[in-house]
């Protein structure tokens, strides 16, 4: 029951205390724990979606770079596929049509593939130039080509003139 107290000479009936309402009632220790475990399960998803976008993006771009004689070899296995092809552009085949068609012939050493091409040429694009070409056969065996990559030469190549970039400021020392 309640107590009785005196303020001042007067006396008062303390109140019991009640109960808080439902909504301001203080939630219980654990609350914390399901609150971070809330938190770490919607980070999961994000990462895994992340990861998912990142897998999916580098399998569609990342492709085999098949020689002259892996595309003759499977060539019933690879009709109408997309695929990537390194080699070397045999010397004496380019002719280039007016249509805008350039056509040339790609040799890994022993063996060749006729190619079809209707794209820009690179600059570095010449007989003897490493290539690396994407696109499909074609039921006439011929590859037709969708992108055209022409290989930098790995060494460096002095000019006519003589002298290298390093040298050219240095004639006044």
């Amino acid at each position: 029951m309640a107590e009785d107290m005196t303020v001042g000479g007067v006396a008062r009936r303390r109140r019991p205390l009640r109960k808080p309402p439902p909504e301001i009632e203080q939630a219980p220790p654990r609350a914390a724990f399901f609150r971070r475990r809330r938190f770490l399960f919607a980070a999961l998803i994000v990462v895994a979606a992340v990861g998912a976008l990142i897998y999916m993006g580098v399998r569609g771009s990342s492709m085999y770079y098949m020689t002259v004689a892996e595309v003759k070899a499977q060539a019933d296995t690879v009709y109408g596929d997309k695929i990537r092809l390194g080699a070397t552009v045999a010397d004496g085949s380019i002719e280039s049509s007016a249509d805008g068609v350039t056509r040339f012939v790609v040799t890994d050493g022993a063996n060749t593939l006729p190619v079809s091409y209707g794209g820009s040429l690179p600059d570095t694009f010449e007989d003897g130039a490493d290539v690396v070409l994407q696109g499909k056969m074609t039921p006439s065996g011929t590859f037709e080509a969708s992108s055209l990559l022409a290989k930098c030469p790995s060494k460096y190549e002095p000019s006519a003139e003589g002298g290298t970039a390093s040298s050219a400021g240095r004639e006044g020392d």
